[in-house]
């Protein structure tokens, strides 16, 4: 059933003139990563049950997303408890997660606004045009609390930005005879909320990727930024500039074939060099594959990361 829930997904993101990569069989903490000029780039991971994320997966996906400038996105049918609504967003350790109905309505023109967190359905309303109305309509914060049968705190704290229950937007929407909710673009890379925050500090969730290794403590002392990764199609992403790297290190012949496949497609994906370390390779380039391969030890004489950029697009035209 997930294999089909994939399959939907790239099929309605090719559809709405995404390129598609997908990584269904590499039990990766992503299976799609999908690009559009004008929309950017988002990364997918499916789930018939959402709850099945593990913190490591979400950790590593939200943070595959940030170093990539994109926005990560869980599609899945159901929570261990119910099955997930149509035009709801819901959220896992701070990743937005839809059914496939929101996604394809999303594409439609019908954007979801309503967000389930804890058994709740909470908006986010626009705090200027709240308050704009507010002072157009000459009410203090104890007249429109006492109108909406609630607290003046609430009330400055949905001017602040907080978000709001779904009752309390209707009232707030009835009372003026508009209404404040904005819509949710899960599309979007954004800021996270406050429950969000509070949803990865209850899952004690890491805010790093594994421990480095040598070769990713080698390419930091170059003046790269490096992160670690345990749940990708590749072992480190390295940036500097407006150059990135998706690395894998193997350690045999098999294990090289094996990885650089999907290794390959990632950096096709994510405008990123691809690239092996490997102990003792052979030959300098993979037959059948663009990747190349570098020894270890030949970074130990390499002083900058351009120079390591550099070696790899040599590599490449070898």
């Amino acid at each position: 059933m997930r294999r089909a829930l994939l399959e939907k997904i790239s099929a309605l993101l090719k559809k709405n003139g995404f390129f598609v990569s997908t990584f269904f069989d590499s039990n990766s903490c992503f299976d799609i990563i999908a690009k559009k000029n004008d929309s950017g780039t988002v990364i997918v991971k499916a789930l018939e049950n959402i709850d099945a994320i593990r913190p490591g997966q979400a950790s590593e996906l939200e943070r595959l997303a940030e170093t990539f400038a994109c926005s990560a996105l869980i599609v899945g049918e159901k929570t261990k408890a119910f099955a997930l609504q149509d035009n709801t967003v819901y959220s896992r350790y701070g990743i937005y997660a839809v059914n496939f109905c929101t996604l394809e309505n999303f594409f439609s023109g019908k954007i979801p606004s309503i967000n389930y967190f804890k058994g709740k359905e909470i908006v986010e309303l626009d705090p200027e045009q709240l308050r704009k109305r507010r002072l157009e309509s000459h009410l203090s914060y104890a007249s429109l609390a006492d109108s909406l049968g609630t607290t003046i705190e609430t009330l400055y704290r949905y001017e602040q930005g907080n978000k709001a229950s779904l009752e309390m937007a209707k009232r707030l929407e009835d009372f003026f005879g508009q209404g404040f909710v904005r819509e949710i673009d899960f599309f979007e890379r954004r800021e996270k909320s406050g429950h969000e925050v509070q949803e990865k500090t209850e899952a004690q969730k890491p805010k790093t990727g594994g421990e480095k290794n040598d070769i990713a403590e080698r390419l930091q002392s170059l003046g790269a930024d490096v992160s670690v990764f345990r749940h990708a199609t590749f072992h480190e992403a390295a940036f500097g500039g407006k150059e990135r790297l998706v690395i894998s290190e193997a350690h045999s012949k098999r294990e090289i074939f094996r990885k650089a496949p999907a290794l390959e497609k990632t950096g096709s994906a994510l405008a990123a060099h691809s690239v092996i370390f490997v102990d003792n390779p052979k030959d300098r380039k993979l037959h059948g594959f663009e990747t190349p391969l570098i020894e270890r030890e030949e970074i130990a004489s390499i002083s900058k990361f351009r120079d390591i950029i550099r070696l790899v697009k040599e590599r490449k035209t070898e």
